[in-house]
């Protein structure tokens, strides 16, 4: 048995054709010519409508645009300004070179070994005050042998110094030989609280010399 084929209505097909050809300009000229194809009761009320809404939006977006044109313009040029001023005036906005950079001081060599002779020359008793001959008088064994003299003790290493590159080679040599005076006799080298800062003093000049305390 054969399918049936769909039947197409050509009527009625033909006659929207027909109606769209002819009878729809025709209805539009005729309420063209009345005044009423664009009133509220028109067959273009639609659009009518549809093109004043359009209207409108395009308004409103048409404000939103020139407010954002005008708000970008205002904040760049203030940012402008403040970039101008920032130039000029860098001082204003930016830490000191000198105090954002300034290297951290290293503390010296012997300036924890001499807070120690301070404290044993500060005191009240005599006792101390040799204390702080002897522990000044390692101090300057350690920097002259840092300097390479040669020498088995720093008597020799004296010797062998130089007073054009050791300005203050006898005030070291005096501190020195008190100092041997105190390691040899003991207790019967007499040793005032003047005279111990007398010769703290003079290992001070040494090594204020040489930058090590």
């Amino acid at each position: 048995m054969a399918p049936t084929l769909p039947t197409v209505d050509f009527a009625s097909i033909l006659e929207f054709i027909f109606w769209l050809l002819i009878d729809l300009p025709r209805l539009l000229y005729l309420e063209w010519r009345a005044g009423t194809l664009f009133s509220p009761d028109g067959p273009l009320v639609f659009f009518f409508d549809f093109y004043r809404s359009l209207i409108f939006l395009s308004t409103i977006l048409t404000l939103i645009l020139i407010y954002g044109c005008i708000y970008s313009y205002v904040k760049l040029w203030r940012l402008r300004v403040e970039e101008v001023y920032k130039m000029k005036h860098p001082e204003h906005h930016y830490p000191p070179v000198a105090e954002a950079s300034a290297p951290r001081e290293e503390p010296k060599v012997g300036s924890l070994k001499w807070q120690v002779v301070e404290r044993h020359i500060n005191s009240e008793n005599p006792g101390d005050w040799r204390l702080a001959v002897l522990e000044a008088d390692i101090m300057l064994d350690d920097m002259v042998r840092g300097f390479g003299y040669p020498g088995i003790n720093l008597g020799e290493r004296l010797k062998s110094a130089s007073r054009a590159s050791f300005a203050t080679l006898d005030q070291a040599w005096e501190a020195h030989k008190i100092r041997n005076a105190i390691a040899h006799e003991g207790a019967g080298f007499e040793l005032g609280e003047r005279e111990a800062r007398r010769v703290i003093n003079l290992y001070r000049a040494v090594f204020e010399e040489f930058n090590y305390i």
